[in-house]
């Protein structure tokens, strides 16, 4: 199918035009989910840093990073294959963060 296309509008009435659009992964992904329990939850969320490199001097920028809600879901891609560092931070006072190692 091309796209652009080309439409013709008859005069009083309506054109049409469907696109089919199929998509790939752009590559390999890593998918970062907050479970949050508990009373008093973080109003504001949290934030994840993928990647951020520290030493005596301080840290760079995270190569990665994302706002995510309680509860929430982001995903991140392309990430190359291999072992990734994440950080989660901006974790209210009253909460304690830990894992759930995925598969």
């Amino acid at each position: 199918m091309d796209n652009p296309r080309t439409v013709v509008v008859p005069v009083g009435d309506t054109g049409r035009v469907n696109f089919v659009v199929s998509c790939e992964s752009p590559g390999d992904s890593l998918i970062i989910t907050t479970t949050t329990t508990g009373a008093d939850l973080d109003p504001n969320g949290y934030s994840v840093y993928v990647d951020e490199f520290c030493d005596w001097e301080g840290c760079s920028g995270p190569t990665w990073s994302a706002s995510v809600r309680v509860n929430e879901t982001v995903a991140f891609y392309p990430v190359p294959t291999g072992t990734h560092s994440i950080k989660l931070i901006d974790v209210d006072a009253n909460c304690t963060a830990g894992q759930n190692r995925a598969a």
